[in-house]
């Protein structure tokens, strides 16, 4: 049950397989505030902070700019962890796989509120967010611009996942091939409510939005 209250600190270069900044994990908790993290990697996933077990992770008034990871480049939430991610910025962040900002497994759930992911890309699904097998995640308030990678490049979901945006802005976010904004598939489902969606592209289909099947 260890606690770790972090703030006004600078994490940059470091390199693990999980984890390149901070790793969380057990029933452990970390608050993380008005902190610097950039070009931070991991070769496999979280290239900030990767939260597994029943962990907790609350990041406010942050910026995670230029790490890279398989899954996650900017933080990876596995397991039964949740996060809370406050008024932070998330750029320039290059997944390997998925989830360039965010990736959300299992049964993790992220809130996230006045959160901008910014020009983060994914080789894969999810160049601000991936959420797959059962995760679930709540957006406020934020938004997602800029950002890419071959499926939803704003945000993939797939393998029940559930994801719910209220006035979030979806702007300039393009897919390799569908849903520029948002793709979901695989018995995901979402939920929006006074969101915008501008200038996104999906190559293929669903310049916006792509619901269907992988």
């Amino acid at each position: 049950n260890a606690t770790a209250r972090l703030n006004g600190m600078v994490f940059a270069n470091n390199t693990a397989s999980y984890a390149g900044g901070i790793d969380v994990g057990g029933n452990a908790t970390l608050q993380l505030l008005a902190s610097k993290l950039a070009h931070n990697a991991a070769s496999k996933a979280g290239g900030v902070v990767y939260a597994g077990g029943n962990s907790s992770v609350h990041l406010k008034g942050c910026s995670l700019t230029s790490n890279s990871a398989n899954y996650g480049a900017g933080v990876a939430m596995f397991g039964s962890s949740s996060a809370m991610l406050v008024n932070n910025v998330i750029a320039s962040n290059s997944a390997q796989d998925s989830g360039g900002g965010l990736y959300i497994q299992n049964a993790a759930h992220v809130r996230v509120l006045q959160t901008h992911f910014l020009n983060n890309t994914a080789l894969l699904g999810g160049g601000a967010v991936r959420l797959s097998s059962n995760s679930s995640a709540e957006l406020f308030a934020s938004r997602l611009q800029g950002n890419a990678a071959a499926v939803g490049g704003g945000a993939l979901l797939d393998g029940g996942s559930t994801l719910n945006c209220t006035e979030v802005q979806f702007l300039r976010c393009t897919a390799g091939s569908s849903g520029g904004a948002i793709a979901a598939m695989d018995n995901a489902t979402f939920a929006l409510h006074h969101c915008t969606f501008d200038s996104n592209k999906g190559s293929t289909s669903g310049g916006a939005l792509y619901v269907g099947e992988k």
